[in-house]
Order: structure tokens, then C-alpha cells, then sequence
């Protein structure tokens, strides 16, 4: 969906996209075509009520005809799924023991 951005929600998508950076690890572009669409997804999984405020309200901006209820039925009908089917997170995740760990790379050789 392609959307003309006015001043005003510029300055909400760049308060959400470090809202939903720090809070899922996902970056948002301007540019990417599918913008509303992750917003509108991940603002139904978060737990923070200000990402939700501004995220309704920039969804509202864009055009989309969208309620406080419309996001919490959305939010049940996304965790109801997830629930009966087992998620496989083998490939995305790393083992517990290295997340702790943070192994960085510098000019192909690892340092401390």
C-alpha cells in the first residue's frame, strides 16, 4: 500500500520505528511497501501502550479506519493460532547459552 507521507506521520513512524527496534529487534523503512502492513502486525503483538497509542494513531493517519477494539481482536485471533501449532524457532533463535555470549567480528578475525 502505497501512502503519501504527511509531516505529521513522519514523525510518528520514526517514534515507532525506534519504539519497535528496541522492543521486537526489527527495523522499519519508509520506503518498504509493506510499511502499514508490519506496523499494523506488530502493534497488535506489543505490550507497550504508547507503541499502540502512536501506532493507531499513524495507522488512523494512513487511512485505515482502525479502533482500539479493532487492534485486541486482532491481538487474540494472532495469539490463538500460535498457541496450537509448536513454533520451530531452531533456525531464527540462537542456543540460550549464546545469547549471553556475543562473539563480534572485526576484519574477519573475532575479538573480544
Amino acid at each position: 500500500m502505497t501512502v503519501q507521507y504527511t509531516k505529521q506521520m513522519i514523525d510518528l513512524l520514526q517514534v515507532l520505528r525506534r519504539r519497535i527496534k528496541a522492543e521486537f529487534d526489527i527495523n522499519i523503512r519508509f520506503s518498504s511497501e509493506d510499511t502499514i502492513d508490519e506496523i499494523q502486525r506488530l502493534v497488535r503483538q506489543t505490550r507497550d501502550s504508547t507503541t499502540r497509542t502512536k501506532a493507531l494513531q499513524f495507522l488512523q493517519l494512513a487511512g485505515l479506519n482502525i479502533t482500539e477494539t479493532d487492534l485486541d481482536k486482532g491481538q487474540e485471533s494472532l495469539t490463538s493460532p500460535s498457541r496450537s501449532a509448536p513454533l520451530n524457532n531452531s533456525e531464527t533463535s540462537p542456543p540460550p547459552h549464546a545469547i549471553s555470549t556475543k562473539t563480534r567480528i572485526y576484519r574477519g578475525r573475532v575479538v573480544a
